[in-house]
């Protein structure tokens, strides 16, 4: 750390006039407090002024509290120290960038215009209307409108007469768009209806955090350029010729924000899943049902998302893979607790890392020399005898020297070898059955003197 500056003597003089501690500006020259102001030390002197690296493997590594503290500003002396908010101010929004253009498919139908009335509205809500109150000051206080199954396909009139809806419930109609949507609206749940772009209706959205969009017709993510509080998204099974992209620019807009997204069942591929990797406060990502191959590409999109817990790869060609849990759950962050439907244990990740790191250090050792050759002044030996033994890679173990090849038609009699194995197969056999009762032969007659 480098030391304090030593303040001039006119600006020793000034600071013991007004009874002020002497305080600095990191990275500027210090300067002596005005008269009658007061002034603050300043507590962003005290954290880390180690820069905060951007890649992938340097975010994995730094915990969460010290990404805030390293982007804390320094306040000035003199002004009055208010520390920063928790969460991290999101990207702004590329405005150079045009929205990408989408086509109509062609099998959606053009069904007549269905759209509800104001006594469909009064019914469709938890809130008791009294008696005497007027109908469209009773509409105006209502924010839940629950409308599934109605075969609705536009809600004009329900904007009109209640601007102030925050949830709406429209699963399995018929709609398309939802022109006329308040910025005030925070979840909309339109599963099982037939959206196919977002970029004309949901510009607006500032407010919106919860968005359900399963089993509609997108073929790509585009639009909500101010929907900086989204959290959930959930995208699960485009009813699309195509596989569904993700719009980068759109991405980067709830990047710091978004803590839950869907994409199963889209056909998406490798490059249509790398743009995840922007969203960094991510910890429920469900990826099933797609085509995802390669596991270097999958492998560093993980790594871009250090608070994820609840990982889905299911019904991928990369879960076909030797060790596919190993190398996933080497590749996440320690915050990683499920993988597909299945607990992470607390030590299973260490250990993995553990023995990844040594079977490399294993494998990138070089094996030992051979040498035909003796030291000088000894004996020369059998060749097999002077080679250094290679260690064995998998048993970590010293291989038996190979035996003697004897020459052809010469009976082995080898060392290694039993008495037995060089007499006939018959007559071995016949030595193993009859050595039980084996018989002395008789003693030669004694030759009288």
């Amino acid at each position: 750390m480098s030391s304090e500056p030593t303040a001039s003597s006119t600006a020793l003089a000034g600071a013991a006039d007004s009874a002020v501690p002497f305080t600095r500006q990191r990275g500027a020259a210090a300067a002596p407090p005005q008269q009658g102001s007061t002034v603050h030390q300043p507590v962003a002197d005290t954290l880390d002024p180690s820069p905060l690296q951007t890649t992938g493997a340097a975010v994995g590594s730094t915990s969460w509290p010290d990404m805030q503290a390293a982007d804390e500003p320094i306040p000035s002396p003199g002004a009055s120290y208010e520390p920063a908010p928790a969460e991290v101010v999101p990207v702004a929004e590329d405005a150079s960038e045009p929205e990408p253009t989408v086509t109509r498919p062609d099998n959606i139908s053009d069904l007549p215009p269905r759209e509800p009335t104001a006594a469909i509205l009064m019914k469709a809500t938890t809130m008791r209307h009294h008696s005497g109150q007027p109908q469209a000051q009773f509409l105006e206080k209502l924010t839940h409108l629950h409308l599934a199954d109605r075969g609705f396909t536009t809600l004009a009139p329900a904007f009109r007469h209640c601007p102030r809806l925050k949830v709406l419930y429209l699963d399995r109609n018929h709609i398309q768009e939802l022109s006329g949507l308040r910025p005030c609206c925070e979840a909309l749940h339109l599963q099982g209806n037939d959206v196919w772009e977002l970029g004309s209706w949901t510009q607006n959205l500032s407010s919106l955090t919860t968005l359900e969009l399963s089993e509609n017709r997108l073929s790509i993510l585009s639009g909500l350029r101010k929907s900086r509080h989204l959290e959930d998204l959930n995208l699960r099974g485009q009813r699309c010729d195509k596989p569904l992209k993700l719009h980068a620019p759109t991405l980067r807009v709830f990047s710091m924000s978004l803590k839950s997204l869907n994409i199963s069942r889209n056909r998406m591929t490798d490059i249509e899943v790398a743009p995840v990797a922007s969203l960094r406060n991510l910890e429920r990502l469900d990826m099933s049902g797609n085509m995802l191959a390669d596991m270097t590409a999958t492998g560093s999109v993980l790594q871009a998302l250090p608070r994820l817990a609840r990982l889905s790869l299911q019904e991928n060609p990369v879960c076909w893979m030797r060790k596919y849990r190993d190398m996933v759950v080497v590749s996440a962050g320690q915050c990683l607790v499920e993988l597909d439907g299945k607990a992470v244990q607390p030590n299973e990740r260490p250990f993995l890392l553990e023995l990844h790191q040594r079977r490399r250090h294993r494998n990138s050792s070089e094996p030992p020399r051979r040498g035909n050759r003796s030291p000088a002044g000894e004996t020369p030996v059998a060749s097999y005898q002077s080679e250094t033994p290679v260690r064995s890679v998998s048993l970590g173990r010293v291989p038996p020297p190979p035996k003697e090849q004897a020459p052809p038609g010469v009976p082995c009699l080898g060392r290694n070898r039993s008495r037995s194995s060089s007499v006939e197969p018959a007559l071995r056999h016949y030595r193993k059955r009859n050595s039980a009762n084996a018989k002395l032969p008789p003693l030669p007659p004694r030759i009288a003197a």
